[in-house]
């Protein structure tokens, strides 16, 4: 007996489980990435070169990764994804010298622009045009909820054991979390049948990709800006520790784990172009609103609005 609008929220491609696990890294990589480096003697330009080899090297993959998945399809790039993935994260284990960090950030953004690109590709490749949308929300919040997890993991690792052998710890933990995700994605992860006649979606219009690509590029320039030094700059501004800019970051983490999936739905029900565009407004304002927050309390509040509407 099916329940109607049930079968919706299943994953077909068998991807959103071990997406889960693989996230587990990504949290503890954007808080703890600056300290670490620091802990190890980078300056500043080095921390913000670390961010940047990780962007670079997705502008330069990811088109190619594009391609490669159109022409020999989209499991066997999930699968080397994943790989990458597991090899980046033992490499940030095993990260005694800013070199091998370097390495391990280069390697981390190769994996990136493989798997990405093909796990998106593959939710498109099952999702119909009502359901979509809510697929790429399932897998939103199953990366969020595994990104919240690795940061609770770090955190707590770092306060017992200190920066360096608690990063080293996690990393490791997060190793054995990455190889049962590979083992899960070469076992699990299925592949749409598409007859070739018919097209997956229809391709969007060069001056609507053009917008698309320009606001993704200035969006992206300015998380690159601001994500190597946001932590310094909280402790900085409002005296606080770790933990408190934890606590204030909560409620937005539990609304990134939990709403995608609703707000994708809603994507497939209504306008897409309303909501992009609602989202992109209220990150804006919320970011324009950060420096002039009197307090952590204000900036929580800011935070979970921005949480449920971008």
């Amino acid at each position: 007996m099916k329940v109607r609008g049930l079968e919706s929220w299943r994953d077909p491609t068998g991807t959103v489980a071990p997406v889960f696990l693989m996230s587990l890294p990504f949290g503890a990589l954007a808080v703890f990435l600056p300290l670490y480096a620091r802990a190890l003697g980078a300056s500043g330009l080095e921390i913000g070169t670390l961010f940047t080899a990780f962007s670079l090297v997705g502008v330069f993959g990811r088109p190619l990764a594009g391609i490669a998945t159109d022409r020999l399809g989209r499991r066997p790039f999930v699968v080397a994804g994943a790989v990458l993935y597991l090899l980046a994260t033992v490499l940030f284990a095993a990260s005694f010298t800013l070199p091998v960090l370097y390495a391990a950030r280069v390697a981390q953004g190769v994996a990136s622009a493989i798997f990405w690109v093909a796990v998106y590709a593959l939710l498109s490749d099952h999702g119909e045009g009502e359901t979509r949308g809510r697929l790429f929300g399932l897998l939103i919040e199953g990366s969020n909820a595994g990104s919240i997890l690795g940061t609770l993991v770090g955190y707590g690792l770092s306060v017992w054991l200190g920066v360096v052998a608690g990063w080293r710890a996690a990393f490791w933990a997060f190793a054995l979390t990455n190889l049962v995700a590979l083992a899960l994605f070469a076992l699990r992860t299925r592949a749409a049948r598409i007859p070739k006649e018919e097209p997956v979606a229809r391709p969007a219009r060069a001056p609507t990709l053009a917008l698309l690509l320009a606001v993704s590029f200035v969006v992206e320039c300015a998380y690159a800006l601001t994500t190597p030094i946001m932590l310094i700059y909280l402790q900085d501004r409002f005296r606080a520790s770790i933990f408190w800019i934890g606590v204030a970051y909560a409620p937005a983490a539990i609304a990134y784990s939990v709403a995608p999936g609703y707000l994708g739905a809603l994507g497939d029900r209504w306008s897409r172009k309303g909501i992009m565009a609602l989202a992109t407004l209220a990150s804006g304002n919320i970011s324009a609103v950060t420096p002039l927050a009197p307090n952590l309390a204000l900036l929580a509040v800011a935070w979970l609005l921005l949480a449920l509407l971008a």
